[in-house]
């Protein structure tokens, strides 16, 4: 029996494997944003990265689902890709340092 506990320890491992992210001390990095009620699915996640087009490159020949384009904007490149689970995920790379969301400081 596939239960929510092994399906997300499953998806764990799948984000760990596909996009290296990696567990914090609790274990979990995307229990929290994936949790869902019943009949619902989560809202979208969205990941910045430093080299999208590589990544998309390896997703799509890992026979992972992806939407065959990539947008631009002001902001920089996005593109998506779906999980396992059926979830939509967004991966964005910044045209500059300055656009990136990484280093920001914490809202007070």
């Amino acid at each position: 029996m596939d239960t929510h506990q092994n399906r997300s320890e499953k998806l764990s491992r799948w984000y760990e494997e596909n996009l290296h992210l990696h567990r914090d001390e609790r274990g979990g990095f995307i229990e929290e944003h994936l949790e869902m009620t019943e009949g619902k699915k989560p809202q979208m996640l969205s990941f910045q990265v430093q080299r999208l087009a590589p990544l998309m490159q390896t997703l799509a020949s890992s026979g992972i689902k992806i939407v065959d384009h990539i947008d631009e904007n002001n902001r920089g490149r996005f593109a998506w890709f779906y999980d396992p689970e059926g979830n939509k995920v967004e991966v964005w790379e910044p045209w500059d340092e300055s656009q990136s969301l990484v280093d920001l400081p914490e809202p007070d």
